[in-house]
């Protein structure tokens, strides 16, 4: 869910700016992101409040 949130962010600041949204260039920023939080330890907090907030 944290990534849908992400996206959106990603892609309405795209808009705001009238350019076209990379989607190769938004999963490439993923991937250095999830490998970044594995190589550091740390918990993406937005995926875990929205675990916290389904249960």
């Amino acid at each position: 869910m944290g990534k849908i949130i992400k996206i959106n962010m990603y892609a309405e600041k795209n808009r705001m700016n009238k350019e076209y949204t990379d989607i190769e260039a938004v999963e490439n920023n993923f991937k250095s992101y999830n490998k970044w939080l594995e190589k550091n330890n740390k918990l993406d907090n937005i995926e875990h409040y929205t675990t916290f907030l389904n249960r």
